[in-house]
């Protein structure tokens, strides 16, 4: 994916630390390492289930709706945003929550004439009784069908938002500036999303250490099979890098 910015500091970074992202049904996160002797390889991670930041009074709203309906009080996780679930969080949460107040803003008042829509009430309730897993493909469907505009819109562009900045996040982490990953098939159902540039503006912003960001390379995994060759290397002792 193209950098909004250019690096300062032309240099390569020195670190040879990569890691993936898969905002799938949750929020895979794992840095891969380089080891003279296996080459690369991956170690598990947990950098899902970082705390959440909002970046605006929509967001600021969704937080509050998700700490209470979702998180049980506690600081919600990047999981409940960036990912098939995250999708189906957001999308409730425009459906039923409590938006921002005093905002003179068309989308937001769109957005509360939808919410009588009996259509997108059915929706909604669907969402909440299928599996999982198969929530955040129903959003990006009926978003590309143009279903539900301009919510489902809003929704993806909270997704992709919440994505990129955990992508920043967990560069930093392992200090993995030789390059990230986004895997995961939300993200490659919504590859033009990623490829637009809102993306990278958001990823290459950082309080320090923006250069090393700018020169990191991001890779927008859009195999079919990566889990399944993954496994498949796995099980036959194959290096995986």
């Amino acid at each position: 994916i193209p950098h909004k910015y250019e690096p300062e500091d032309p240099r390569p970074n020195d670190s040879q630390t990569m890691v993936v992202l898969g905002p799938g049904t949750g929020l895979g996160v794992a840095p891969i390492y380089w080891d003279e002797e296996k080459g690369y390889h991956p170690q598990p991670s947990e950098g899902g289930h970082k705390a959440w930041t909002p970046r605006n009074d929509l967001e600021w709203s969704l937080y509050t709706y998700l700490k209470t309906e979702v998180a049980n009080g506690r600081a919600p996780d990047i999981e409940t945003v960036a990912s098939g679930r995250g999708l189906a969080n957001i999308v409730n949460f425009l459906c039923c929550g409590d938006l921002p107040k005093g905002k003179k803003d068309k989308t937001i008042h769109k957005i509360k004439d939808l919410r009588k829509d009996s259509g997108f009430q059915r929706f909604v309730k669907n969402l909440g009784e299928g599996e999982p897993q198969v929530a955040g493909r129903k959003i990006i469907r009926a978003y590309k069908d143009k279903r539900f505009s301009p919510l489902l819109k809003y929704a993806t562009n909270i997704f992709v938002d919440a994505v990129a900045g955990a992508a920043r996040d967990v560069v930093h982490d392992f200090c993995a500036y030789n390059g990230v990953y986004i895997s995961g098939g939300n993200a490659r159902r919504l590859r033009k999303r990623f490829l637009s540039g809102r993306f990278m503006e958001i990823f290459d912003q950082s309080y320090e250490h923006t250069d090393k960001l700018r020169g990191t390379p991001v890779y927008l995994v859009t195999s079919r099979t990566l889990g399944t060759d993954g496994a498949a290397r796995h099980a036959f002792g194959e290096n995986v890098g």
